[in-house]
């Protein structure tokens, strides 16, 4: 009489054969992984991870700018923060009429050479340095102590060597290669002589 294995039987037999099959689909991709890799710890650098510069119509980096250039926009825009700090001042504290008028001349200048060179430092996407908050915090008070006559006489002086250092800094400025920042340097020039100019003759002339 011939016997027949019961169902039951055959499953460990199905549930070996099925896990065989598994472990040989999967042994090739396993082969092709290298579990040493070790995971990285930080994120990708923006180097690393290739991402496209922003580029001028000339197709060069907008932030390639000289030491020389960044050094001259640093220079210009501070020193035409601190000239318009202390001809808003004079506007109202200055005793002779000839210095409210000409601190009156600087500020509205000034602040359209300021806007200017903002503009441009916008454009080039530059980085350049502020002046320290609590070093102007305390020329500001140091200004705000002086009266009279004292404060017409010095902050002509203070004009004077801003603008000396101004025109210096214009005059490197003609000189670089970036168009807009020599075409800038260029138009301030003269301007800026002009200021000086008239500064020291109402310094020769202001008790």
């Amino acid at each position: 009489m011939k016997t027949t294995t019961p169902e039951y039987r055959s499953l460990p037999l199905r549930a070996s054969a099925g896990l065989f099959l598994l472990l040989a689909a999967v042994a090739p991709l396993a082969a092709q992984m290298n579990p040493a890799a070790p995971m990285p710890s930080q994120p990708l650098s923006l180097d690393e991870r290739k991402t496209p510069e922003a580029r001028r119509d000339d197709g060069r980096p907008m932030d390639d700018l000289k030491r020389s250039d960044r050094r001259f926009l640093t220079q210009a825009s501070r020193l035409g923060e601190k000239e318009l700090m202390l001809s808003r001042m004079a506007e109202t504290r200055a005793v002779n009429p000839q210095v409210r008028a000409f601190a009156a001349q600087l500020v509205r200048e000034h602040t359209s050479a300021h806007e200017e060179l903002t503009a441009l430092v916008a454009g080039r996407k530059a980085h350049i340095e502020k002046r320290d908050a609590t070093e102007v915090r305390e020329e500001q008070k140091k200004w705000a102590e002086k009266k009279g006559g004292d404060f017409d006489g010095d902050y002509l002086v203070a004009v004077i060597n801003c603008h000396q250092d101004s025109i210096d800094a214009l005059e490197n400025g003609v000189d670089s290669d970036v168009p807009q920042i020599a075409a800038y340097a260029k138009k301030m020039l003269p301007i800026m002589k002009g200021h000086l100019a008239r500064a020291e003759s109402l310094e020769a002339s202001v008790d």
